[in-house]
């Protein structure tokens, strides 16, 4: 009986390849579950208590929200008002609110639309943060039939932070930290301070940018290899003599 030992040999590319997308789909998974969460952020507050500004707070539904903007407005002894955002992880819509008075968007409305209904106007603009090299990778020629198909540009515009914001995707080397600073809601102090968006930015990591576009540059690949079906001549001939 041999007594030299079994050895097993496994090729784990495969294995790795599956793991690897399975992480990114849970990923995204992930971000799509935190994008349906609707928040109302408070900004130019100018009322109550040292003017403190409350967090942002999680509701259910826009109608929730609204009714919290309607009881909020009785609390309001003039001079007093502030704004708010109602978001999710892709759409955005204001509303003013002072003593017994709260206005939705740019009309007349007190309550906010159903979500469903918002288009493209109300879309919060992405700005994709990343090193230099990370940015150069993302706006590569190579790159840019996937970017086109998440995006629609054909090469990302770059962002400094310094103008105001008018493209819905963005790429920019300023720090997450920088970012977050530019994009804050206005205090009530910050009079002067300027207003670079005109709606919440999504913030999304270079990193988190180039999985995607190597995920699409895999789904573009693999529509190419399907090969079209060509009829035969002889079945063409067989088919004209009918």
């Amino acid at each position: 009986m041999s007594s030299t030992p079994l050895t097993v040999q496994v090729d784990t590319t495969k294995l790795d390849k599956v793991l690897e997308e399975t992480q990114h789909k849970l990923a995204q998974y992930a971000e799509f579950k935190a994008a349906q969460q609707l928040v109302l952020r408070f900004y130019e507050w100018q009322c109550g208590h040292h003017g403190t500004r409350p967090r942002d707070t999680p509701v259910s539904s826009p109608e929730q929200a609204g009714e919290i903007l309607k009881a909020m407005s009785h609390c309001i002894s003039q001079p007093g008002h502030f704004c708010a955002w109602l978001m999710d992880g892709t759409h955005a819509m204001s509303a003013y609110v002072t003593d017994d008075y709260v206005r939705v968007g740019a009309g007349d409305s007190e309550i906010f639309p159903q979500w469903s209904s918002l288009g493209w106007q109300d879309e919060r603009p992405v700005l994709v943060y990343g090193t230099e090299a990370q940015i150069a990778e993302l706006r590569h020629p190579d790159n840019a039939e996937a970017v086109s198909c998440i995006w629609f540009f054909d090469s990302l515009p770059a962002w400094d932070g310094t103008s105001f914001l008018d493209d819905n995707v963005a790429t920019t080397t300023l720090r997450l930290e920088e970012l977050e600073n530019l994009i804050r809601p206005r205090e009530w102090h910050e009079a002067g301070r300027p207003n670079q968006f005109s709606l919440p930015p999504v913030l999304k990591s270079a990193e988190s940018a180039l999985e995607d576009v190597r995920q699409e540059r895999a789904s573009i690949a693999a529509c190419s290899d399907v090969q079209t079906p060509v009829l035969s001549t002889e079945s063409t001939n067989s088919s004209a003599s009918l």
